[in-house]
C-alpha cells in the first residue's frame, strides 16, 4: 500500500469541490493516508454515489480507528471514510495545489480495479453552496412572515424584488416564494433579509 502525507481535508456527506469549502467548515489535516489508483469511471462513481467495499480493502485502509483512502485517477481525487462495513460516509476534495502534487508524483501508480458497490447516487445540486444556504435562509426567513402583522414588510419587499406594488400581501408572498423556487432575484432578496434582519 502507497502513502500520501500531510493532507488538508473537509469530509462532509456530500462531497464539495474545493472552491466550495466555507470558512466555518472543521478543515481535518491527516498526516499519513492510503492511496490508490483506479479508473476515471471508477473515480466518478466515487465521487457522485454512495458507495460500499470490500471487507478486505477496508481492512487495508485503515488508520487508526478510521477507515479512510484517498482514490486518484489520471486528473482528479477524492478522499472517502468508510464506515466499520465499508459504506462510504464523508467525502473531501483536495486543496488545488495539494491534488496538482499528489496527482503528479502518483503519476506511475499502478491502477487497479476496486470491487465496489454503489448503493445509491447522490443528490447533484445546480446551485454552489451558497446559492443552496442563501435559499435556505430564504425560505425560513419567509416562514417567519406572518399576516396581517408582516403584511408591510411583505409588500414592501415585494416591491423591492419586482419594482411594482402588490396590494394583497398574500400575493406578494406567494411571488416571492415562487421567484426564491425559480432561483430569481436571490442575491437581491438575500441583501434585504439581511439588511431587515426578519431572524
Amino acid at each position: 500500500m502507497k502513502y500520501v502525507y500531510d493532507v488538508t481535508l473537509n469530509l462532509k456527506s456530500n462531497y464539495l469541490d474545493f472552491f466550495e469549502w466555507n470558512k466555518n467548515d472543521k478543515i481535518n489535516h491527516l498526516r499519513k493516508l492510503p492511496i490508490i489508483k483506479i479508473s476515471n469511471n471508477d473515480l466518478l462513481n466515487f465521487i457522485n454515489s454512495n458507495i460500499i467495499i470490500s471487507i478486505d480493502l477496508l481492512n487495508n485502509i485503515k488508520i487508526g480507528h478510521k477507515y479512510i483512502c484517498m482514490f486518484i485517477s489520471e486528473n482528479n481525487s477524492i478522499v472517502i471514510e468508510f464506515d466499520n462495513k465499508g459504506q462510504s460516509i464523508l467525502k473531501s476534495s483536495l486543496i488545488v495545489d495539494e491534488e496538482l502534487d499528489i496527482l503528479e508524483n502518483f503519476y506511475k501508480l499502478p491502477c487497479i480495479k476496486i470491487n465496489y458497490k454503489v448503493l445509491s447516487i447522490t443528490k447533484q445540486a445546480l446551485l454552489t453552496r451558497l446559492e443552496s444556504e442563501r435559499i435556505t435562509y430564504l425560505r425560513n426567513s419567509l416562514r417567519k412572515l406572518k399576516l396581517p402583522n408582516d403584511q408591510h414588510k411583505i409588500k414592501y419587499l415585494y416591491f423591492e424584488c419586482f419594482n411594482k406594488l402588490e396590494s394583497d400581501p398574500s400575493i406578494a408572498l406567494k411571488e416571492i416564494q415562487k421567484s426564491i423556487h425559480n432561483n430569481k432575484n436571490l442575491s437581491h432578496l438575500y441583501q434585504f433579509f439581511k439588511l431587515i434582519q426578519t431572524n
